[in-house]
């Protein structure tokens, strides 16, 4: 039966292949940003809405969509009033 410590070394042992496996892809990962950013620097608005975008589509971003707040929780109806 294993113990609690051989437990444990295994599973920071696993630990540890994982965390090298991600500091490899994030070094991987880096100039991309790094020419992202310079971009950015340099970007107008319709070019950095096309960078959004294309992270949103790699899955670096998440969509977020624009919720309208009303106070009390009601919706807002449109209607004019006229005054005579």
């Amino acid at each position: 039966m294993p113990s609690a410590a051989y437990n444990k070394y295994n599973k920071l042992k696993k630990g540890q292949t994982y965390l090298q496996e991600q500091i490899a892809i994030t070094k991987m990962r880096y100039p991309i940003f790094e020419g992202l950013l310079e971009q950015l620097d340099q970007a107008d608005f319709n070019t950095a809405s096309e960078i959004r975008q294309e992270l949103i589509h790699q899955g670096y971003l998440k969509d977020q969509k624009i919720k309208r707040i009303v106070p009390g929780g009601k919706r807002k109806r449109n209607c004019r009033t006229f005054q005579k």
